[in-house]
């Protein structure tokens, strides 16, 4: 069988057989990734609210401009603020900042409906969309675009990340890997598998605890 590259354009790992006879362009790990991304997104909306007032140091601050200031951070305004359906035509270059949650999920929910015959979402809000998305992880890897999804949601997460100081941490597990027995294993904050980094394999905690207990019985012999 030919190999073939997870389609998500920052991922350098390679299709295992069982993906591609699922169709899968992407990853086991991308998927686990996009899943857990898009699941957080409702906990994370509670920081970006919490993040809307402007950050001041109690003394008065003169700008030299009749422009009055944004009543908010500017930044998770534009996270947090409505989008238009379609696409924006800016021809007077007025379109700053990161697109607004809605536009990036709403996006890819839009098109997801035309090619699908699923249910639409119960409503257009952030947290409903990101349920909507989560729910469809496996059915997106199978899509052509699910590469450019990742992407895209990853680096909306990093916006995310950068102004609530939420980023998930990439732990070590004090546990010979189940596959090769080398120490390198290691879990992100809020993802389902455990990924070694010599072999390339990923455990689930149930794997995790039939290789402890296999290495403890070997030890032990």
């Amino acid at each position: 069988m030919i190999a073939a590259a997870c389609s998500a354009p920052t991922c350098l790992r390679t299709l295992r057989e069982h993906e591609l006879d699922a169709g899968m362009y992407l990853c086991t790990p991308c998927v686990t990734r996009l899943h857990g991304w898009l699941a957080s997104i409702p906990r994370l909306m509670v920081l970006l609210e919490a993040s809307r007032g402007r950050e001041t140091t109690g003394q008065p601050s003169v700008t030299g401009t009749r422009t009055a200031p944004l009543p908010g951070r500017e930044d998770v305004l534009n996270l947090l603020g409505p989008a238009a359906p379609g696409s924006v035509l800016d021809v007077h270059g007025d379109q700053c900042g990161d697109p607004p949650l809605l536009d990036t999920l709403g996006g890819w929910v839009r098109l997801a409906l035309d090619e699908s015959d699923q249910p639409a979402p119960h409503a257009w809000t952030p947290q409903r969309l990101a349920h909507w998305l989560a729910a469809r992880t496996a059915w997106i890897s199978a899509q052509p675009w699910s590469g450019e999804l990742h992407d895209e949601v990853h680096g909306m997460m990093r916006v995310i990340w950068g102004i609530t100081a939420h980023q998930p941490r990439r732990r070590p597990i004090t546990q010979p890997c189940p596959r090769c027995d080398t120490l390198a294993l290691s879990r992100v904050d809020g993802e389902a598998y455990t990924s070694c980094s010599a072999c390339d394999a990923l455990f689930s905690a149930a794997e995790l605890a039939i290789g402890a207990a296999a290495s403890l019985a070997r030890t032990a012999a």
